[in-house]
């Protein structure tokens, strides 16, 4: 069973990033996959490095698109981006050292905080791209 479901009311209505969204709930879920059937740390790990890839290929288009159209809370978004790549990166340095097994609280953070991201802090940024056409 995926630890994250999509649903409509993560849609921010714009196509390219809505299907980045669902990427990464994927991504979360790959893992989340590998947790629960007790993968080795050697499997575990290329997943960690997609997830990460992935989310800042996602951070990069989003901010892109901030600095493009002059949104307004742009260096706030930018910052909340970099302080998650910095967690992660974190933990991936403890996962490859052995010193933070991935558990249900972790994978529970990442659900949440994407969860919360969207919901909270994506939505903020839809009048603005979809005022500019973004699709």
């Amino acid at each position: 069973m995926a630890l994250f479901e999509w649903d409509d009311k993560f849609s921010v209505s714009i196509e390219s990033i809505d299907n980045q969204h669902k990427e990464l709930v994927q991504q979360i879920n790959n893992l989340h996959d590998a947790m629960m059937e007790g993968r080795g740390q050697k499997e575990v790990e290329p997943i960690i490095e997609k997830l990460i890839g992935y989310t800042d290929s996602h951070f990069k288009h989003e901010e892109e698109l901030f600095d493009k159209f002059n949104y307004e809370d742009k260096q706030e978004h930018k910052n909340i981006h970099k302080n998650l790549i910095d967690q992660v990166v974190d933990l991936q340095t403890k996962v490859k050292a052995g010193e933070a097994p991935l558990s249900s609280d972790l994978m529970e953070f990442l659900k949440e905080w994407l969860m919360t991201h969207i919901l909270q802090e994506d939505k903020r940024y839809i009048a603005c791209l979809t005022g500019n056409n973004v699709k």
